[in-house]
């Protein structure tokens, strides 16, 4: 405990091992037997990830926009944000000048304030800050299901390819040894120039040779199509055809950290 008004705690989960999850059946534990209210904020700025955890958390916490949880705080009171509140991807947007560091020094400073704050991540790199700055967290450990796939195991996975090492031209070789084994599910396959020039290429490229390929959809993903729908929604829709369909998916850059693809997670190939 930093003091007698604000407590500090650190869970460290890996990635992908199911932290939201976890934040949910604590904040509802809290509120069942202790009718505690809690608060949710991730410091990954990006608003599909900010979509994703609303619907998911919603129910038993307010989600906040992190740029908006000081204002918020700062007018409506510390009743918004509830008995705890949860950062959750709490290794980004922790430095001097950061939104949450302004808002932990805000909820530090002000007298009256009496919170749990639960800081969630896959590093230890604010509990460090935490001690650098002599305060007292309690730390702990999420264990890992035996199910658990995560960097380690994409890495050492043989459907694993650096594009740092492989040539984009070599792909559609690659993608037809994954369809002779799988008739369904996805392989996405990230264009290292991030241009969406550079994935509708590669897609006519792998349609066009996979011309008589039954079943078989190739989709390029990004934000230059011309129409309102999001990166959400064009993953989603790939996603939905994955059941019945081999899908092969050109990204520009990379998904966003966060963005959770739940079931379909043991259907993506290559």
């Amino acid at each position: 405990k930093s003091n007698n008004r604000i407590s500090l705690f650190h869970i460290k989960a890996h990635i992908q091992s199911g932290k939201t999850d976890l934040i949910k059946f604590i904040a509802t534990t809290l509120m069942m037997e202790h009718n505690h209210k809690s608060s949710y904020v991730c410091t990954l700025a990006d608003l599909q990830l900010w979509i994703q955890n609303d619907t998911r958390l919603s129910s038993i916490m307010r989600v906040f926009k992190k740029n908006n949880l000081l204002e918020a705080i700062k007018k409506g009171g510390m009743r918004i944000v509830g008995n705890t509140i949860f950062i959750d991807e709490n290794d980004y947007g922790v430095d001097k000048e950061a939104i949450i560091a302004s808002f932990l020094k805000y909820i530090l400073e002000t007298e009256g304030i009496m919170l749990n704050v639960v800081f969630v991540g896959a590093t230890g790199y604010s509990l460090q800050d935490a001690h650098q700055n002599g305060l007292e967290v309690n730390l702990f450990t999420a264990e890992l299901d035996e199910n658990y796939f995560g960097i380690e195991e994409i890495l050492n996975s043989k459907n694993f390819y650096d594009i740092k090492n492989y040539k984009l031209e070599i792909m559609p070789y690659e993608i037809k040894k994954v369809h002779k084994e799988h008739k369904t599910g996805m392989c996405i396959i990230r264009v290292g120039d991030r241009l969406a020039k550079s994935a509708d290429i590669q897609k006519a490229i792998v349609e066009r040779q996979n011309s008589t390929e039954h079943n078989f959809i190739v989709r390029s993903v990004h934000t230059k199509h011309g129409d309102d729908t999001t990166i959400k929604d064009q993953i989603d829709e790939c996603c939905r055809d994955s059941i019945n369909n081999f899908v092969v998916v050109f990204v520009v850059g990379a998904l966003t950290a966060g963005y959770d693809f739940g079931d379909f997670k043991s259907s993506i190939h290559l």
